[in-house]
């Protein structure tokens, strides 16, 4: 990509790179989850992985800045390239005798985290061997899943299409900014999303999953409104009534631009982070519990159709954003173009709050009916999205 000089040649190493970027996504997915599957365990690893990633979308603009002012546009490709041949090169070594680190007692699963997310003892190592379940579509294509789906396609797609035109937008609104500064304020967005991930896994727990999804699209659709508004270019067209009247490059321009980022990155982490833990758990509960199966058969059943079908709206947006931003901006400009994004979030935000998720797992212990289970969540106050398993 960073030797291409011609547009055909851009487009063709960008879609290698994504079709690289699938087995990547998949595959980790599914040997957290293998090998994470006690209850509440995968959203733990999760959110460190998803912090650690965010990191990385901190580090790399910033870098990639720096060596782009030095050895222009070639030399922050080279660099990765140099960085991912390592990284495969590293990861051959530790893969060459394929291992797990599960350790199973008595046919009953050992957490490999504390409550505190501290590993534990993980003793033997077995090797990994084939699931002896599979999942099915329908027992995939839950109501549950299906409403979710929508986040992992917009999120990472309004977030692709923000990421093109997020340098233009700074420079309107604070001045002629060198790619070095970009690369700072890329680090102050990513910032609050590290942080706040690490947390997700607890909220999650004392609410729900899904309820950390709601904060996190609130926050995305007002980010990305106030934004939109927040643009100069917002002040000449229909959107001026409501338009911020500042200054490009104020104080007050600067603090605007880093609350919003500010915002925008927590929404990020809220709405992303709990998504693919809340889907793997909910549905490996589910064919636990209509199966009949213990919950690690389970776990390594539905960890590869789970983590492609979550992996596929992820990806499809990260392709979709971009491409959709950019149509939007010739037409509606940068602050029509967000304002309009964050109405769609408002929309999705509204099915979101009037859904009330009924798991078939959460209906309580084999012989319970679903109305006894029913009265029973609710008698114990417990989360919406809570699981009453059997014991």
């Amino acid at each position: 990509f960073g030797m291409s000089r011609s547009l055909d040649g851009w487009i063709f190493w960008r879609a290698v790179q994504g079709a690289a970027s699938a087995p990547i996504y998949t595959g980790t997915a599914v040997m957290f989850a293998t090998t994470f599957a006690a209850p509440g365990e995968f959203a733990k690893v999760s959110a460190w992985q998803e912090s650690i990633a965010n990191v990385g979308y901190a580090a790399g603009p910033l870098l990639g800045g720096f060596l782009f002012d030095w050895g222009g546009f070639t030399a922050p490709f080279a660099v990765s390239a140099v960085i991912h041949l390592s990284l495969t090169f590293i990861s051959f070594l530790s893969l060459r005798k394929r291992m797990t680190v599960r350790e199973v007692r008595d046919d009953k699963v050992e957490p490999l985290m504390d409550e505190t997310g501290t590993p534990t003892d993980i003793g033997d190592c077995s090797e990994i061997g084939e699931p002896t379940e599979t999942v099915e579509a329908k027992e995939m294509l839950t109501t549950y899943n299906l409403l979710l789906l929508p986040a992992v396609i917009i999120i990472p797609g309004f977030f692709g299409a923000l990421e093109p035109v997020l340098a233009s937008h700074l420079r309107r609104s604070l001045g002629d900014l060198c790619a070095g500064t970009i690369g700072m304020m890329i680090v102050l967005f990513a910032v609050p999303s590290t942080v706040l991930a690490l947390v997700v896994p607890s909220l999650m727990e004392k609410f729900s999953g899904l309820a950390v999804l709601r904060v996190g699209v609130a926050l995305t659709a007002a980010g990305s409104v106030l934004i939109g508004l927040s643009d100069p270019d917002a002040m000449d067209g229909p959107l001026a009534p409501w338009a911020f009247s500042l200054e490009p490059g104020s104080a007050a321009s600067w603090i605007v631009q880093i609350v919003l980022l500010c915002v925008l990155s927590s929404g990020w982490s809220f709405a992303l982070t709990p998504i693919m833990p809340d889907m793997m758990e909910s549905t490996a509960d589910y064919v636990a519990e209509s199966r009949g199966i213990d919950r690690q058969a389970a776990m390594e059943a539905v960890a590869t159709a789970v983590s492609s079908f979550a992996s596929m709206g992820l990806l499809c947006g990260e392709a979709i954003g971009p491409a959709l931003g950019g149509f939007c901006l010739e037409r509606f400009g940068f602050g029509g173009s967000y304002v309009m994004f964050g109405s769609v979030f408002f929309v999705y935000l509204a099915v979101l709050v009037q859904f009330r998720p009924l798991r078939p797992a959460a209906v309580g212990p084999p012989g319970c009916d679903a109305d006894a289970g029913r009265a029973l969540a609710d008698k114990l106050r417990l989360p919406e999205a809570e699981m009453l398993r059997p014991g």
